[in-house]
């Protein structure tokens, strides 16, 4: 009986050092969403840029798959941080030269993460009067759940 409770204990204590690393690496993420104030990169998280007054500059959302086969049906938003606008600034959302703003300040615009290539939705930001700043997000949702990194503008994010 002794011998069967300290197996069952071992047993335990062996599942509890090999489950978090199982689940791990059963929750690796499909697909990653990244920022920066540059085209070519670095990507990051998060990221932070500096508009001046009068002055118009671009943040980059790059959202690159891990997965060997297409994400259909995903959706690309801005969390509601550029929804109407930010005091002091305008932005203007793009997929390649689209002009996809209702749709990002809207329900988010849909795309498809390819397996093959990834994906740069660009957020054109005017700085138009004095003021503070602000957090940008690029969020994506959809099946099989949602991922999203932030651009600092004139501002530090915090998460």
């Amino acid at each position: 009986m002794r011998g069967s409770i300290r197996l069952f204990l071992l047993c335990v204590a062996a599942a509890a050092l090999v489950l978090p690393a199982t689940s791990a690496i059963g929750l690796e993420p499909l697909f990653k969403v990244r920022a920066s104030s540059d085209k070519d990169g670095p990507f990051h998280v998060i990221d932070e840029m500096h508009v001046g007054v009068g002055k118009t500059k671009s943040a980059y959302f790059r959202v690159k798959s891990s997965d060997d086969e297409d994400l259909h049906g995903m959706m690309f938003g801005d969390g509601g941080t550029t929804s109407p606008n930010p005091e002091g600034f305008t932005v203007r959302w793009f997929k390649g030269d689209k002009n996809i703003t209702g749709d990002v300040k809207d329900a988010g615009f849909e795309f498809t993460i390819r397996s093959d290539k990834p994906t740069l939705f660009r957020a054109q930001v005017k700085h138009v009067e004095s003021g503070g700043g602000f957090c940008m997000q690029g969020v994506v949702t959809g099946e099989p759940g949602g991922a999203s990194a932030a651009m600092g503008v004139n501002h530090e994010c915090k998460f």
